[in-house]
């Protein structure tokens, strides 16, 4: 298994309020992807050591749960990897997380794969019974 480290860090330039960006840092074999957060945080109320918002409003509270619902994605996200014996790599990993690259069904697409899998399911019943009240409609 290789070496995952996640890290969440403030930019060093500032906005317009003050604020730096939020960055989440992927770290696997020592090659590093990074993106943001689209969140900003005054420098005064970040931990560095935590990689959280420090104290106790309503706002810090929401982004806390927001990196912590990153952090347990992107978990997912390389646990899922594993199971399906895919490649992980910083970008793959960072990629899998933002969704790039997968491909979206539309909603044709996914009424036609569930009418298949009632279809199978209905003659799997049906193969299964031996009532002939299900067989005169076939």
């Amino acid at each position: 298994m290789k070496n995952l480290n996640i890290l969440f860090y403030l930019k060093s330039r500032e906005n317009s309020k003050g604020e730096h960006q939020i960055y989440l840092r992927l770290t696997v074999d020592s090659k590093r992807k990074e993106t943001s957060l689209n969140r900003s945080i005054s420098s005064k109320k970040w931990n560095k050591v935590t990689q959280r918002g420090n104290g106790r409003s309503e706002a810090i509270a929401t982004l806390n749960n927001e990196i912590d619902f990153v952090k347990h994605d992107i978990q997912v996200k390389q646990q899922e990897m594993l199971y399906n014996d895919q490649d992980i790599t910083a970008e793959t990993l960072m990629n899998k997380y933002l969704g790039i690259g997968e491909k979206m069904k539309n909603l044709i697409e996914v009424i036609r794969e569930d009418n298949i899998y009632t279809i199978m399911y209905c003659v799997m019943l049906i193969e299964n019974t031996n009532n002939t009240f299900f067989m005169s409609f076939i």
